[in-house]
This record gives C-alpha cells, sequence and structure tokens, in this order.
C-alpha cells in the first residue's frame, strides 16, 4: 500500500508529462495543475510540485497563483536550510 509521500511523488512524475510538453496548450498547463495540486494536498512541503505550480500557472497567466506557489516554495527552502544547519 502506498503512502501519501509516494503518491504525492507519483502525481508528480505524471503532471511533469504535461508541464514538460513542447508548445503547451491552455488544457496541457490546466492538466498538470489538477495533478500537482493533488501531489501538494498529498505532501504539502513537495517542493518540486510547488515549483512546478508556479510554472504551470505562469503558463496561463495566473500569476496570483504562481505567486502564491512561490512564496509556499521559499518558506520551505529556509525551513529545509534552517534545519539543515541547526
Amino acid at each position: 500500500m502506498q503512502n501519501d509521500l509516494d503518491l504525492a511523488e507519483e502525481y508528480f512524475g505524471k503532471a511533469a508529462k504535461y508541464a514538460m510538453r513542447q508548445n503547451n496548450q491552455p488544457e496541457d498547463w490546466q492538466e498538470a495543475i489538477d495533478l500537482l495540486k493533488e501531489a501538494v494536498r498529498l505532501d504539502p512541503k513537495h517542493a518540486r510540485a510547488h515549483m512546478s505550480l508556479c510554472m504551470c500557472y505562469g503558463g496561463i497567466m495566473d500569476f496570483d497563483s504562481a505567486r502564491r506557489h512561490f512564496e509556499i516554495l521559499k518558506r520551505e527552502i529556509v525551513l529545509a536550510l534552517c534545519r539543515i544547519i541547526s
């Protein structure tokens, strides 16, 4: 049985197939966003998923959502660095 972190990584992998396509269409970005949102629901600290959400939301010109995930990403990076140096 898979745990939430494994499932989050699975959703992230599926989203990458849509996000990394050449000449993405809005529906490609939206499919990636839906998968990435599920990944961060399962693992709110999934930094790569938040980074990818920034890119995908930018792709559909939703800059407020992109900024929101960028802020989450920044916070998670700072917290990770604090754990490393303490």
